[in-house]
């Protein structure tokens, strides 16, 4: 019995996993498909760009006016050749391509030649007056200078430093021809100086106005110039007045000699004149009469005798019923007071003028 109920146990225990086990399959569901999409993508060609190069050529044209100012031209005449072979290349394929760094370069050459043309110019006129002894050791080190600047341009590669380098050239040289023409528009200023001492003494301004005048401003014009840091002008300018100041006194001075040459002449011959006279009164005096000549005591005018005039004395004050009819002004009208004046001065002359005159004229 134990065994049958068994069997029937497991019996059913097996049922159960075969069951559990065998459970049907879910149907299959097809979702919808998504429709496709296609987009048509459209390319767009793209043009050539076009490379601007004009204002990087005109920084270069700046720069070639700055050099061509400067002397260039003149003062490195080779090295301004080649800048301008580098220009006209430059130029000719400025278009379709970016020349900005090639620009850039050319730049800065003209640059440098710039500075380097005006310290050339000016180291060629401290050695035409020899004015480098004014300050030596400054002239040396900017001769150094100016090697190198020369060596960078012969170079391949163009070094941008030597910009400062090219300055600092004209910055020696000019240094040594300031220094120089200070010292010099000094002294020429103290030689016009005395220039015009000597022309006070003889009375320039005087006598002659107008071109001591003319002296005086140009002095002016040198203390002007030198204030103005430009001692090269104040130096001319005080060659001008020294000349014309000594031209003044030598002139003056000469013309004062002469004068006072024909005045001690004119002495001379009217003390000639008196000794000659007293010399013929000793040697040949005149005893008898003699037409034209009176003598010594002779009256040549009859004496004016004048009548004695009753003298009449008037009452300070009037009475005021003697004064009815009559204007009494107290004023004197300036027609009145010209007459009294012309009166009183139309007689007088200059007697030492008329003394002088007789005195040359008996000399002559």
């Amino acid at each position: 019995m134990k065994k049958v109920t068994l069997l029937a146990v497991l019996f059913s225990v097996g049922l159960l996993f075969i069951s559990c086990g065998s459970k049907p399959e879910p149907e299959a569901t097809t979702e919808p498909e998504a429709p496709v999409v296609t987009e048509e993508v459209v390319v767009e060609e793209k043009e050539p760009e076009v490379v601007d190069n004009e204002s990087s050529i005109k920084k270069v044209d700046d720069a070639r006016a700055l050099a061509i100012e400067a002397g260039a031209d003149n003062y490195a005449p080779e090295l301004f050749a080649k800048l301008e072979e580098l220009y006209q290349a430059l130029k000719d394929n400025s278009e379709g391509k970016d020349l900005s760094a090639e620009c850039s370069d050319l730049e800065t050459r003209y640059f440098v030649l710039a500075d380097y043309a005006k310290a050339k110019s000016v180291k060629e006129k401290i050695d035409a007056e020899e004015l480098m002894t004014y300050a030596q050791s400054t002239y040396n080190e900017g001769v150094e200078l100016l090697t190198s600047v020369e060596k960078a341009f012969e170079a391949d590669q163009f070094d941008a430093s030597v910009v400062e380098t090219a300055h600092n050239v004209y910055v020696k040289f000019n240094k040594v021809y300031m220094i120089a023409y200070k010292l010099i528009a000094q002294k020429e200023r103290e030689f016009a100086l005395d220039a015009k001492k000597d022309a006070d003494s003889v009375k320039a301004s005087v006598s002659q106005k107008e071109r001591y005048k003319v002296a005086a401003d140009e002095f002016a014009a040198g203390d002007s110039a030198y204030s103005m840091q430009n001692p090269e002008s104040a130096y001319n300018h005080y060659g001008v007045a020294k000349d014309e100041f000594e031209k003044l006194f030598v002139e003056v001075s000469e013309k004062r000699a002469e004068a006072l040459r024909i005045m001690e002449e004119a002495k001379k011959r009217v003390e000639e004149s008196k000794n000659f006279a007293s010399d013929a009164d000793v040697q040949a005096p005149i005893s008898e009469p003699v037409e034209g000549i009176e003598e010594a005591d002779a009256v040549l005018l009859e004496e004016t005798k004048y009548e004695e005039v009753e003298v009449v004395e008037f009452e300070e004050t009037l009475a005021d019923e003697e004064l009815e009819g009559y204007e009494v002004s107290e004023e004197i009208t300036e027609e009145n007071q010209e007459v009294v004046e012309s009166e009183s001065t139309e007689n007088l002359e200059p007697i030492e003028d008329e003394i002088i005159e007789d005195e040359l004229s008996e000399a002559e």
